[in-house]
């Protein structure tokens, strides 16, 4: 029997030794699974602050891509009123009586006497004879080109000097100028 009181102890003491471990592993256990729930939740936490982020630059991306695309149609119709502004002044300004006025001081002022004096068909067609009457008046000895070559107004060519007095170049300075204006008041 004193064996078996020893067999018993030992058992007894082994068993309460595996407890004992078992014990100490389920606590080291439960640490680990804490630390882990821990890092889990702040990994969570951290991953949503993340995705909240993304979404909001996301989001500021499109509306300033949206911003951008709506500002670049604002110009674009800006620029094709002014367009449309500016040729339908062109258009009725050589309707205009003073617009014979107009060529005459083109002529004057480009300084040159004879060469080729380019100017519109619809500008001959209406001022073409009292145009030649003053160009004869004058003295002047140009070699008229009439063509559409430009819209109205005249160019004067002699040699490989060109003096510009055609309405597309007025088209394009005040397209430049009213562009400035148009934006500045229309922010």
């Amino acid at each position: 029997m004193a064996t078996q009181k020893v067999t018993e102890k030992i058992l007894a003491d082994a068993k309460k030794e595996a407890q004992e471990i078992l014990a100490k592993h389920r606590e080291a256990i439960a640490e680990i699974k804490k630390d882990y729930d821990e890092s889990i939740t702040l990994q969570k936490t951290q991953i949503e602050n993340d995705v909240k982020l993304a979404k909001r630059t996301e989001y500021l991306r499109l509306v300033s891509q949206k911003k951008l695309e709506f500002n670049r149609k604002i110009v674009a119709e800006k620029g094709r009123l002014i367009n449309d502004v500016i040729d339908e002044a062109l258009n009725d300004l050589s309707a205009q009586k003073e617009y014979l006025g107009f060529l005459k001081a083109l002529v004057k002022q480009s300084g040159r006497k004879d060469g080729t004096l380019i100017v519109s068909k619809a500008d001959w067609k209406r001022h073409g004879s009292d145009l030649e009457k003053f160009l004869k008046s004058q003295g002047y000895e140009f070699t008229v080109s009439v063509n559409d070559e430009i819209p109205g107004g005249l160019r004067i060519k002699k040699d490989r000097i060109v003096y510009h007095g055609s309405l597309d170049i007025i088209h394009e300075i005040l397209k430049d100028h009213l562009t400035i204006a148009v934006s500045r008041v229309l922010i």
